[in-house]
């Protein structure tokens, strides 16, 4: 007789409606932290990194004007002469859908860019709790799962309009169709594989480093020697480095080979200072805690052989590009967002273990567990949206656009301004060239190409271009001395006004 408990599948009710509860209970995780993002979504992109946002929001406006067929035409000529005085080095994917919202609005609106960006995250953590729960267990995934969408450091950087969540997500989607592949090998399996890890190296070319190590872990558990004889493996690989090498060696090979040379084989002599792994640590103590790293670190050998070789290739991928990024992995913390669904599957993995002892205790004790756990996300989700609602920019861009009105306008800039000029550019529609900060002169030290030429002749050749000196970072204006000296002594002011002073340059000697 046929058990009307079970399913043709041999589930029973029981598990069927388990996996609803589950499915259900990580959808409603997922909403909270999507809506969690849309909290003060008006907020300037001022609040992380904002060079790099509104670099990449000068880039978006430029193709909306390009493309709208009713822009003012004085408007459009400002916004592609703005666009094309901005450096790109990565494929301009988030900024070419931004402007395409743009268009549809038919005004740019750069929420959307916020809205976007949140939307890939959640995306990525979807995928993420697929991946936790098929190597680790439910209530690992879960909290994977949560730690993941409501770390403060992810859910502020997940808001950003930079190219990184959508980098993340792409990883994690790799990441979960490489666990699959391993699982069942196959043709589709190894294609969706390399597609899926193809576009995350596309979006950003530091994901080669987690995607490629991983897959190289899970080949060597999986395959073993017999790895490099697989066709399936050869072709996931060549389509994953099919696009990024069509786009970074080939439509973009000078200015990819000059990047590589300024951030990684110049400063590689960090490698070999301490300062260089105390910095790095410092800078993980505050977005993770050290402590808890340790402790997470555990993750992967709790997990069976495969998933461990995943979870295992992906803390190595972190660590190589880490230390062959080495000036940036411990000065920009965007560079470690890879790292928040790594630590997560880790934890997962921790959990699930501690949920195996659990289940051996009195029912008190599991309900206490649960209690301890559900308390210990209360201070991680306030924490994340307090540190959005502490910070109000509304006020900085009509700041910058009344600064934009009242520059002179019969001649060119050279600026020691805010965000290497983007602030500049995006708010006052300004171009100017760049006086370098302390930290990019002591970073052309680190490199062996510092100018060391006399100040005045260095002072000469920079600003040789230029009829005005704009200042509005006063900060690192006291900063450098005989730059202000050199102004103050030998040129007159030609306006002056609220956070902005402007000397002219052909007005003294």
């Amino acid at each position: 007789m046929n058990d009307p408990h079970v399913t043709e599948a041999g589930e029973t009710r029981e598990q069927r409606r388990g996996a609803r509860i589950l499915a259900a209970l990580a959808a409603g995780i997922l909403l909270l932290g999507f809506l969690a993002r849309m909290i003060d979504l008006t907020d300037p992109p001022l609040d992380f990194h904002p060079d790099r946002q509104l670099r990449t929001a000068v880039i978006a406006r430029g193709m909306f004007y390009q493309m709208s067929p009713r822009a003012d035409p004085a408007t459009r000529t400002l916004a592609l002469e703005l666009r094309a005085a901005t450096p790109t080095y990565e494929p301009e994917i988030f900024e070419r859908t931004v402007a395409l919202i743009y268009l549809v609005l038919g005004k740019e609106t750069l929420p959307a860019a916020r809205l976007l960006a949140a939307l890939f995250w959640v995306i990525g953590g979807a995928f993420l709790f697929l991946l936790a729960r098929r190597m680790t267990s439910s209530a690992g995934a879960l909290i994977g799962l949560a730690y993941y969408l409501f770390l403060p450091f992810g859910f502020v950087a997940s808001r950003a309009f930079q190219p990184d969540p959508l980098m993340v997500m792409w990883l994690l989607v790799a990441a979960y169709a490489l666990l699959r592949f391993a699982e069942a090998p196959n043709w589709p399996g190894a294609l969706s594989f390399g597609l899926a890890g193809g576009i995350a190296i596309l979006v950003k070319p530091m994901a080669l480093f987690p995607v490629g190590l991983a897959a190289a872990a899970v080949a060597l558990a999986v395959w073993g020697r017999r790895a490099w004889r697989d066709r399936r493996l050869w072709a996931a690989a060549a389509v994953a480095l099919a696009l990024p090498a069509a786009y970074y060696l080939l439509q973009t090979g000078s200015r990819s080979a000059g990047m590589f040379e300024y951030f990684v084989a110049a400063p590689m002599r960090l490698l070999t200072q301490p300062s260089f792994y105390v910095g790095w640590a410092q800078l993980l103590n505050g977005l993770f805690g050290l402590t808890f790293l340790a402790l997470v670190l555990i993750g992967p050998l709790l997990l069976a052989r495969l998933p461990r070789a995943l979870l295992g290739g992906l803390w190595a991928g972190y660590l190589a590009y880490g230390l062959v990024f080495a000036y940036t992995i411990h000065t920009h913390d965007y560079y470690s967002l890879m790292l928040v669904p790594i630590v997560a599957l880790s934890l997962a993995a921790v959990v699930s273990a501690l949920e195996g002892r659990l289940r051996m205790q009195s029912g008190p004790t599991r309900v206490a567990a649960l209690g301890i756990a559900l308390a210990a996300f209360v201070p991680l989700v306030w924490n994340g949206i307090d540190s959005v609602l502490e910070q109000d920019y509304r006020g900085e861009p009509p700041g910058w656009a009344e600064l934009g009105n009242a520059l002179p306008k019969n001649g060119a800039y050279i600026a020691l301004t805010q965000e290497y000029g983007f602030r500049l550019m995006y708010y006052a529609w300004t171009n100017a060239a760049l006086w370098p900060y302390q930290a990019d002169l002591r970073f052309a030290e680190l490199r062996g190409d510092a100018d060391d030429r006399p100040f005045e002749q260095v002072f000469g050749d920079r600003t040789a271009e230029a009829r005005y000196f704009l200042i509005t970072h006063f900060g690192e204006f006291e900063r450098q001395p005989e730059l202000k000296r050199k102004l103050e002594r030998s040129f007159p002011v030609a306006a002056e006004g609220g956070g902005f002073i402007v000397y002219d340059l052909r007005g003294g000697g």
